[in-house]
């Protein structure tokens, strides 16, 4: 089993990869790697976007397709896509976002132009 680059604590399920490196936690995976846009981001994105996302029982507005949907070589940040979902299910897309999670449930977006 990996071990967090940050903080050595065993990884038991669904690591936090970047680079060469395993994380435990979008946290510890901050502390390596600074929350910053590079300049490529910056210019395809608009400014900082606040959204605001909340589901209820699989129901609401959410980010969906971040993982695999490129990823920046640069400052690590993601492409998602905010989706309203009925039952888990997305079926209104509401705009592209590249997005850094500062922890679990707290990100920070620029939408995509």
């Amino acid at each position: 089993m990996p071990s967090c680059a940050a903080c050595n604590q065993i990884i038991v399920y669904g690591p936090i990869r970047r680079d060469d490196k395993c994380f435990c936690s979008h946290a510890c995976m901050n502390t390596l790697y600074p929350i910053e846009f590079c300049q490529r981001c910056l210019d395809e994105t608009h400014e900082p976007s606040d959204i605001s996302l909340s589901q209820a029982g699989g129901c609401g507005a959410g980010f969906y397709n971040s993982l695999w949907q490129g990823n920046c070589p640069t400052c690590g940040s993601q492409v998602a896509r905010v989706w309203i979902a009925l039952l888990c299910v997305p079926f209104i897309p509401l705009g592209r976002y590249r997005v850094f999670y500062v922890s679990d449930f707290e990100f920070i977006a620029r939408r995509i132009r």
